[in-house]
């Protein structure tokens, strides 16, 4: 997928920092709508708090190439990957969604409790993936000498910065 192919709301925007309330076409008729000042507010107020948590980690972690917050189904919400680095935001988070449910999925073959965490490692790099509650994944992309023990500690404290975030705005 390329810059232009992308959809145009500031949700799927991975080098947006505007605040959500910005959105452009269904998405902005939908906030109209559906949600009053206050929730705009606070709509925008979790968007610049995404922003600052997933800035935390690039910006605070050595090797660390970029990050994003996605729903559970895979939508992007905030993100520091760019295209200048050859990667789509888009698709990480969908894969990154479908790898936390299939991680999910085989880890309850084990017993209930959900899998909470996912990393992948090659030679090129890493990916390491976060469910935050049910609603939402955190996936931090770092190069392969980064330290994923540091990595994973980091997640862990982001994770529970945006649950407490979604926490009022979905059943977290």
């Amino acid at each position: 997928m390329t810059a232009s192919d992308a959809p145009s709301n500031k949700l799927a925007n991975e080098s947006a920092h505007e605040p959500m309330d910005d959105l452009s076409g269904k998405g902005q008729d939908f906030l109209k709508t559906r949600w009053s000042t206050a929730d705009n507010k606070r709509m925008t107020e979790i968007d610049a708090s995404m922003h600052q948590l997933i800035d935390h980690v690039v910006d605070r972690v050595p090797g660390v190439l970029g990050a994003l917050v996605s729903s559970a189904d895979g939508l992007v919400l905030a993100s520091r990957v760019t295209h200048s680095t050859g990667l789509d935001a888009a698709a990480i988070a969908a894969m990154s969604a479908a790898v936390l449910g299939l991680s999910n999925r085989l880890v309850q073959l084990m017993g209930a409790a959900p899998a909470s965490f996912s990393h992948q490692r090659s030679t090129d790099g890493q990916v390491f993936v976060f469910g935050i509650s049910k609603v939402a994944v955190l996936t931090v992309l770092a190069d392969p000498t980064a330290e994923p023990a540091q990595i994973q500690s980091v997640g862990r404290e982001i994770g529970i910065g945006l649950a407490r975030l979604f926490r009022g705005t979905a059943n977290v």
